[in-house]
C-alpha cells in the first residue's frame, strides 16, 4: 500500500521530479526487480528489444487499468509519485524512440535496408519517413515533459490533504 507521508517522500528544492519515482523504484517491488534483472543479465539481441518493447507497452496499459479503481490512490502525494513515474515514462519512450532511429540506421549501415529519402506528397511512407517521424515524435515528447514535470509533480506533491475520516478499501 503506498501512502506517501512524512518527509522521506517529500521533494525539496534540491530533490529533481523524478525523485519521486526513484524513491518508489528502490522499495521492494517485485514488477521492478524483473525488468532491472533483464536489463543487468543483458539485452542485445531482437528478441529481448521486442519483448521489452511489448513489455513497456502492457505496463503503460496496467496503470491506466490501476488508476481507473476509485481507491487506486489515496492523496495527491500518491499521484505526485504516479505522475513522477509516468514523466519518466515519457523521457524514456522519447529515449527508446531515438534509439529506434538509431538502431534503424545501423540496419542501413549493415547493407540489410536502403535508405531512400522521404516520399514526396501523394506518395507511400517510406523507410526515410519513418525515420524522420521516430525524430520528430522523440523531439514532441521531450518538450511537454521538461516544460511541466517539475510544476506538475511539485504542485501535487505540495497538495494538503484534508483530515477526515476516509473508510479504508475493501477488496472483492
Amino acid at each position: 500500500m503506498l501512502i506517501n507521508q512524512g518527509s522521506a517522500a517529500r521533494l525539496d528544492d534540491a530533490t529533481p521530479w523524478n525523485g519521486l519515482y526513484e524513491q518508489a523504484a528502490e522499495k521492494q517491488n517485485d514488477l521492478v526487480s524483473e525488468v532491472r534483472t533483464a536489463v543487468d543479465y543483458g539485452m542485445d539481441d531482437p528478441e529481448d528489444s521486442v519483448e521489452m518493447a511489448c513489455a513497456a507497452a502492457e505496463t503503460a496499459g496496467a496503470v491506466v487499468q490501476a488508476l481507473e479503481s476509485p481507491w487506486a490512490l489515496y492523496t495527491p502525494q500518491d499521484a505526485a509519485t504516479v505522475a513522477s513515474a509516468l514523466f519518466v515514462q515519457l523521457q524514456h519512450s522519447a529515449d527508446a524512440l531515438l534509439e529506434l532511429r538509431r538502431s534503424v540506421g545501423r540496419i542501413v549501415e549493415r547493407g540489410e535496408a536502403d535508405l531512400v529519402a522521404p516520399a514526396g506528397a501523394g506518395q507511400p511512407a517510406n523507410l526515410g519517413d519513418a525515420l524522420e517521424t521516430l525524430q520528430s515524435l522523440s523531439d514532441t515528447i521531450r518538450g511537454p515533459v521538461a516544460r511541466h514535470a517539475s510544476t506538475t509533480v511539485r504542485a501535487l506533491e505540495a497538495s494538503r490533504v484534508r483530515p477526515r475520516f476516509r473508510p479504508m478499501p475493501t477488496r472483492p
